[in-house]
């Protein structure tokens, strides 16, 4: 198993793979479906380029005999500085986790005594992990609107509407119209997002992210009356089937919270994440509220990148990044020991504004 010194204490190792990865919650669907490109550097920022001019121009035919050429349009990159954050979590397992375990301390072995310390460490890794997975969940969420925010209290802390000086766009679904055709809507909307897309001249496709009571009136809806079964039951359900291997594929979808995937069989789907966040003051988020609705563009490189800081320890230093670090400290005062898990990450759209900002009327 990968082991990482512990830097509170050079005799301590514990594992950081193993235990960890071992922990499935039902959080992911931003986080853990490829959505977001992962880089790993060796400091606590990072300058990132963004191209602002797009996908460049044609060239044409050239002569043999002159032995000309075209130069292809120049590439226009906008460099922007990006301060990475840091995300540490502490518990500590004390003499009351373990007094109603062990009978006799002192008649332990040392490998029994290890072995105890060990099982505590990862029944509380148990309960850390799952606080991580909901912050790495909620950041990717978010970053995925645009607007890095804070799980404790959901401020900014990377708007990349204001980095780069662009505004998003926004549009307007009225299921109340019974004139409207959701499928021509779709198809306008994709048309658009790929007119203004500067990364990719195809957008295989876009997820549009509603609330579930949304959701059931979409599905409703008169326009789509006729292709409901077909969408559902045949030609598009076979689709899905084709597509499972995708990491945004309905299988691996629902796997990681998503309830539902309506596929109007175009390259847009309707989804619904009906998973709720807990702040560190107890509040409740919804990954989802009702009346708003956001695009996720699937299959489209370099639009969602993540970059992870190495831990901020002398002994790592120069050191590339991994995702998280996990460590605990030697027992303090024959009484107590701490379990910590870190991470330094930093998620963000390269065009924040391929995010709409859809209103659902309803």
């Amino acid at each position: 198993m990968t082991t990482i010194v512990n830097p509170l204490d050079q005799s301590q190792f514990i594992d950081i793979t193993g235990a960890f990865k071992q922990v499935q919650y039902p959080y992911g669907a931003f986080s853990k479906t490829g959505l977001f490109s992962p880089e790993y550097v060796t400091t606590r920022s990072i300058i990132a380029e963004v191209d602002t001019k797009g996908l460049g121009k044609m060239t044409g035919f050239t002569s043999l005999r002159e032995r000309d050429a075209m130069r292809t349009s120049k590439e226009y990159r906008k460099a922007v500085p990006l301060a990475i954050p840091h995300m540490k979590i502490a518990e500590s397992i004390t003499y009351e986790d373990l007094a109603n375990k062990v009978a006799n301390w002192q008649s332990l072995t040392q490998g029994a005594r290890d072995i105890t310390v060990q099982d505590a460490t990862l029944d509380r890794l148990e309960r850390m992990s799952l606080a991580l997975t909901q912050n790495m969940e909620y950041i990717a969420l978010t970053a995925a609107q645009g607007i890095m925010r804070d799980p404790r209290d959901g401020s900014e802390v990377a708007n990349m509407f204001d980095v780069l000086g662009v505004t998003r766009l926004t549009e307007t679904l009225d299921l109340t119209d019974t004139t409207i055709d959701l499928f021509s809507w779709a198809q306008q909307l994709k048309a658009r997002l790929q007119r203004a897309s500067k990364v990719s001249p195809v957008i295989p496709v876009i997820d549009i992210v509603v609330d579930p009571a949304d959701m059931q009136k979409i599905t409703a809806h008169p326009s789509l009356a006729a292709l409901r079964s077909n969408l559902l039951f045949g030609t598009g359900a076979a689709g899905v089937g084709l597509a499972s291997t995708l990491l945004y594929s309905t299988l691996s979808l629902t796997q990681h919270g998503i309830s539902e995937v309506f596929d109007l069989g175009n390259g847009v789907r309707f989804i619904t994440y009906p998973v709720s966040f807990t702040r560190y003051d107890g509040t409740v988020v919804e990954a989802s509220v009702a009346g708003k609705a956001f695009t996720v563009l699937r299959g489209v490189s370099d639009l969602y990148r993540s970059v992870y800081a190495p831990a901020p320890y002398f002994s790592y230093l120069g050191q590339v990044a991994q995702e998280t670090y996990a460590w605990r400290t030697p027992i303090k005062h024959d009484q107590q020991f701490e379990v910590l898990l870190e991470t330094s990450p930093l998620f963000y759209m390269t065009q924040p504004e391929l995010s709409v900002d859809i209103t659902v009327v309803s």
